[in-house]
């Protein structure tokens, strides 16, 4: 299996569910950046969901340090200027040493090993992940993070793939030179930015 990050979200799933889903995906390895990781849904809070992911070979890791604040959950939800607003905070909070030391992790495990990065939400462009995600690709490059809300944006070794429509949001983030695996490989767009949406 290709090293890489995907994005996941459990929301609608069961633990057994999600953990067949990674499975099936090649995951070796999960980082949850939910800021609180608990949840009323079974086997799906830290301590639970470590136990289960731990059973079926998959290594746990939560990332507190790339939560993002209840007070700016409510922009990713929204549209437009809202959400771009909640992006640009996120961004920001992503500076600090302790999230900038995480992504530099994430980013490392990625080179690695096929690791999934987890949140609550199924839609990814709703999710502080789909952040994460684009600045995770952007110290895989060197350059700029795309602009995840345009395909034609990603960067060269990023490769953008319906993963799993169930699981994901539709973006995977290999980091092999993914031309050499015979796989399309990301175009760059005349501009790639950081994401604002």
């Amino acid at each position: 299996m290709t090293p890489g990050l995907v994005g996941v979200g459990y929301e609608g799933l069961t633990v057994g569910e999600l953990v067949a889903r990674l499975r099936d995906l090649g995951v070796t390895r999960l980082v949850d950046v939910r800021l609180t990781p608990i949840s009323r849904k079974p086997g799906l809070s830290k301590t639970a969901l470590g136990r289960e992911l731990a059973a079926a070979g998959i290594v746990y890791e939560h990332r507190r340090e790339l939560g993002n604040p209840k007070s700016n959950r409510a922009g990713f939800a929204s549209e437009g200027l809202q959400r771009a607003d909640a992006r640009r905070r996120y961004v920001g909070l992503l500076g600090g040493v302790e999230a900038s030391g995480a992504l530099d992790a994430l980013t490392e495990a990625g080179r690695l090993e096929r690791v999934a990065v987890l949140c609550f939400e199924a839609e990814q462009d709703r999710c502080h992940r789909d952040v994460v995600l684009a600045q995770a690709q952007r110290r895989l490059t060197g350059g700029p993070a795309p602009n995840a809300e345009h395909a034609e944006d990603v960067c060269a070794f990023g490769l953008t793939a319906d993963v799993d429509g169930d699981v994901t949001a539709g973006r995977a983030y290999l980091v092999e030179d993914s031309a050499a695996d015979g796989l399309d490989q990301g175009v760059a767009g005349p501009n790639p930015v950081s994401p604002t949406k």
